[in-house]
């Protein structure tokens, strides 16, 4: 896999530990009580609860880009969570163009068709 392409899954790598480190700590850093002290307790819990799932959701679409990118084999799908990444902003958006870009240059591509085994065009 070219060096560009490496770089690109070591970071979406990292995006995906700094998303599943993020949600404890936020989680943490909320509190037990609410700020505005007029909020009922059921809906500050779904707002955790939606934040975890984000979280856990843009972690996993930043590791499966970080894979997919990584070993090669799929392009299409490494596009595709490349793509997916673009709604966590604002990491996810900015590796989201970066990777869109690198993941269309033709060595790229061709290294893609390499790995699975597919003849050069």
């Amino acid at each position: 896999m070219p060096l560009p392409a490496r770089i690109l899954a070591a970071l979406f790598a990292i995006a995906s530990v700094f998303a599943f480190v993020a949600i404890p700590v936020a989680w943490s850093l909320l509190g037990t009580e609410s700020d505005a002290g007029n909020i009922p307790r059921d809906l500050e819990l779904r707002g955790r609860l939606a934040y975890l799932a984000v979280g856990c959701v843009l972690g996993l679409i930043y590791g499966g880009a970080a894979w997919f990118i990584w070993t090669g084999k799929n392009w299409s799908v490494a596009m595709l969570l490349s793509v997916c990444a673009c709604f966590g902003f604002p990491i996810g958006t900015a590796l989201s163009i970066a990777a869109i870009v690198i993941l269309l240059l033709r060595n790229v591509r061709a290294a893609f068709r390499i790995r699975r085994g597919e003849p050069e065009n």
